[in-house]
């Protein structure tokens, strides 16, 4: 008989890496949304408790209750689902919605003993995000780093795990209030047009940056990621210039650079604010982090950091012994 109830730690995820737009993401160590689930006799999904540093909605408006009524409906499920969670991800460039997204579908499938394959996990996962975009919830269910692409109307992903050799550190600022800023870039991305030279400028930055990750040459994640920042077409661009991120990313990489010369660089994670470092070994990330957090302070902003690694559990391993 599966367990009536079950407790999970679902985690923060940083998505595009570069210039890897929808295309690349990565599960992160230490910040994670703990999420505990049990069956009730009435039907449907119900938020019981919300705290931690960062309550999640409790009405509908949590995506969470999307993701759990389509598999109510396809499994024609009648016992609902309770949950009390506990999140402490800063909403803001670290996968909130999906760490939300992921955990539904983990507890209906252990308590419901549904035995959903990673696909089918991915797939109802990804109803909670804005396009159903993969970026965040496949690394959050499959672990480490993931590149992930599209044949026809079919997605397929690539686990590289855990990327040896390269340090990351998360920038959480804690004062830049994004107000529509991602809808505004999106809709400014949409209207741009490349010709065939930027078409094939941004191809090479992506390739550069996938090599990069498949052999961990930090050299070519630098460059692909610095040509990017500065690139008037980028996303990360754009959404400088429209003041999503609160601070130049240009200037941070400079502030970064002083300190580190090239043994470092720093990118947005996912829609950002939040920023992710990579750096060739742990020394050079605390350096970084410590060097931007004090960049952001320079400019007013208040920021804090810390140095991770990629964590490469599956989500279902999880849950809570």
């Amino acid at each position: 008989m599966p367990p009536e109830q079950a407790t999970i730690r679902t985690y923060a995820t940083s998505a595009n890496l570069g210039p890897l737009f929808d295309r690349a993401g990565a599960k992160i160590e230490g910040l994670y949304m703990t999420t505990h689930g049990r069956l009730t006799a009435a039907p449907g999904l119900s938020i019981l408790k919300s705290d931690g540093k960062y309550p999640v909605p409790n009405d509908a408006s949590n995506i969470a209750y999307k993701v759990a009524e389509r598999i109510f409906h396809d499994y024609k499920i009648r016992k609902g689902l309770q949950l009390s969670v506990t999140n402490n991800i800063k909403p803001g460039g670290l996968g909130t919605s999906g760490a939300s997204a992921v955990a539904v579908v983990e507890f209906l499938n252990r308590l419901h003993n549904l035995s959903l394959t990673t696909e089918q996990k991915i797939k109802y996962a990804s109803l909670g995000e804005p396009n159903q975009h993969l970026d965040n919830v496949v690394p959050c269910i499959v672990g480490g780093i993931v590149l992930i692409s599209w044949k026809g109307n079919q997605n397929a992903y690539e686990k590289l795990g855990s990327l040896p050799g390269i340090t990351p550190a998360i920038i959480i600022p804690y004062d830049i209030i994004k107000s529509g800023g991602t809808a505004q870039a999106r809709k400014v991305l949409e209207d741009l047009a490349f010709n065939e030279e930027e078409e094939k400028y941004k191809s090479n930055l992506e390739s550069l940056m996938v090599s990069g990750l498949k052999t961990g040459n930090f050299d070519e994640m630098l460059k692909a990621i610095k040509k990017d920042n500065s690139w008037e077409k980028s996303v990360t661009y754009i959404r400088n210039r429209l003041g999503i991120y609160g601070i130049d990313i240009n200037y941070l990489n400079n502030s970064l650079e002083v300190a580190v010369r090239q043994e470092a660089v720093l990118t947005p994670s996912g829609a950002g604010p939040a920023m992710l470092i990579l750096a060739k070994n742990h020394k050079a990330a605390e350096k970084a982090t410590k060097a931007v957090t004090k960049a952001y302070a320079s400019s007013g902003k208040k920021a804090k950091g810390f140095v991770t690694s990629f964590r490469d559990a599956a989500s279902e391993d999880d849950f809570a012994e």
